[in-house]
């Protein structure tokens, strides 16, 4: 028989399955289903739930559960402050689910024993790991100086070879014609814990990094699509934007730049003088078309107290 079935109880209806048969005359199977076996992010209010199953069928009053080493179900009784529901499943055994009156705390690795026997007296034993809140997570890259990268990151990390090894900072090009980046050193220092900068030759365009197999401190690994994100490099021979200056009438300062991912603080000073300059030309434009100027810039004939 496989470890499947529909189940409906408290929590509400779903269809669940393994393709798993329980052994002949093992012990009784034990499958958590919400939270997951190493789920990251789980909500303070969430139930846990989880389903039995047995060859024989399963003795509900032997269960015993303990979420956090503190006891929740003890010879199949939920303890003061705990709900304790469960349905016949097709499995011989039972779906159980589990609430607390007290919110789970936030920030925090929850383990959860469960143990149980089947009506042949076989004990089955079960042990898995959720965590509550907002797991670790990948949040920025920085491009501070020519050939370093800052990885910025919510919470610290586990500093072992894993964390150090250049193979595990996965840089794939995004844009279209982006130059060879090749990671050379990873830097992590335990006085910053969250940030781990990397060393790489190359680089020029838009390019997406993924953090493999790299670790928060609490020994879990990163938060689920946590785990990567997109930075810029300017290209090294990238050059200056266009600039094309022309006096007409209708046409006072024309400016055409491409586009560009990033600019420097120069670019920045040399655009911002642009902007002032035009403002300046349209502004002695319009005084000139209703007289409160002259051409020479010097008040006319209509100008204002």
């Amino acid at each position: 028989m496989a470890l499947e079935g529909y189940g409906s109880g408290f929590w509400g209806s779903s269809f669940w399955g393994t393709g798993k048969s329980p052994g002949v005359a093992g012990p009784p199977e034990i499958v958590p289903i919400s939270p997951q076996d190493g789920e990251v992010g789980v909500s303070q209010g969430q139930s846990i739930v989880f389903r039995l199953g047995d060859n024989t069928g399963v003795a509900l009053e032997t269960l015993m559960v303990t979420v956090a080493g503190v006891a929740w179900v003890i010879g199949g009784v939920a303890l003061p402050g705990i709900t304790l529901n469960s349905v016949v499943n097709d499995a011989n055994g039972y779906d159980v689910e589990l609430l607390s009156e007290t919110p789970h705390e936030t920030g925090v690795r929850r383990d959860v024993y469960i143990s149980v026997r089947d009506l042949e007296d076989n004990e089955g034993t079960f042990l898995y790991t959720f965590f509550v809140g907002v797991g670790t997570r990948l949040l920025n890259i920085r491009n501070p100086l020519d050939g370093m990268l800052d990885v910025l990151f919510n919470k610290a990390l586990t500093q072992n070879a894993t964390l150090f090894s250049v193979g595990n900072w996965k840089i794939q090009p995004v844009s279209e014609g982006a130059k060879q980046l090749t990671v050379t050193e990873v830097i992590a220092s335990p006085a910053y814990p969250s940030v781990v900068r990397l060393r790489h030759t190359g680089g020029g365009s838009t390019y997406s990094l993924t953090a493999l197999g790299i670790l928060g401190a609490d020994g879990l690994a990163l938060e689920k699509d946590w785990d990567r994100a997109e930075f810029d490099i300017v290209f090294d021979e990238e050059e200056a934007p266009k600039v094309r200056l022309f006096n007409s009438v209708f046409g006072p300062l024309g400016v055409s730049q491409r586009a560009r991912t990033r600019r420097t603080m120069d670019e920045f000073v040399a655009n911002r003088s642009i902007a002032l300059a035009l403002d300046e030309q349209f502004r002695l434009r319009f005084q000139q078309l209703d007289n409160t100027v002259g051409r020479d810039g010097r008040p006319g004939k209509l100008r204002t107290a």
